[in-house]
């Protein structure tokens, strides 16, 4: 049984991750509020697993329409308030137990309550750790996806630690590239000379070596031709 169980739940959460998916749009964005099961083919594209292709018709739609087609729905009143939508499946099939096509009827019909319920927009899929909560009110959009409050805080102090590496990365090169673009002494070393004038102007805590003008020299010269051609 426990076995049925884990199977079955495997292809409800296909389904679901297939809902979640749609609301991502060619640039990896999520909008919750976009999500859909696409009827038919069109000229849209979808963001799956990093990569834009065109949006193609639901599969999860496709197997829930053929399940209705064959099954009758079954409206249930819930005894503290609301319905609850299932397929009325006959006792013939429901012997079939563990058989493969009965899973899929058991996900099915899980599905059909989901998708039925106020949580279709409000279940969020962790962009990194993969993890699923519900989200009372998720925003319009998501750049990166929506991320729980555990990896939240890793991917900010991530970008943190990126924003200041790259701080630091411009800062030296356009000290390098006002060094270079000033006149060195007539005996000196240009390289040694830029170091040694970088270095005064980074102080002590972002000095750099030799090997970052030599590895960055393409660009250190670049900018430096254009210092020179703004004072002109």
């Amino acid at each position: 049984m426990l076995g049925m169980s884990l199977r079955h739940f495997g292809t409800l959460r296909t389904m679901v991750d297939e809902w979640i998916d749609s609301g991502f749009d060619g640039e990896g964005r999520e909008q919750p509020l976009d999500r859909r099961l696409t009827d038919e083919c069109s000229d849209e594209y979808e963001y799956v697993e990093g990569t834009a292709r065109p949006r193609r018709k639901s599969p999860t739609r496709s197997v829930v329409e053929e399940c209705l087609e064959r099954y009758p729905l079954r409206t249930d009143l819930l005894e503290h308030g609301g319905f609850q939508v299932v397929l009325e499946l006959p006792q013939e099939d429901l012997d079939l137990g563990e058989k493969p096509h009965m899973l899929e009827m058991y996900a099915v019909n899980l599905f059909l309550g989901f998708y039925g319920s106020p949580w279709i927009f409000r279940l969020m899929r962790c962009a990194k750790c993969r993890t699923y909560q519900l989200v009372n009110a998720p925003r319009k959009s998501y750049v990166r996806g929506w991320h729980c409050a555990g990896c939240s805080k890793t991917a900010a102090a991530t970008r943190s630690v990126s924003k200041a590496r790259a701080t630091l990365l411009e800062s030296k090169l356009q000290a390098c590239a006002a060094a270079w673009a000033k006149d060195k002494p007539r005996h000196a070393n240009r390289v040694v000379w830029v170091l040694e004038q970088a270095n005064k102007q980074l102080g002590w805590r972002s000095h750099i070596k030799r090997g970052f003008i030599t590895r960055n020299l393409t660009e250190i010269q670049k900018r430096a031709e254009r210092l020179v051609k703004a004072k002109v």
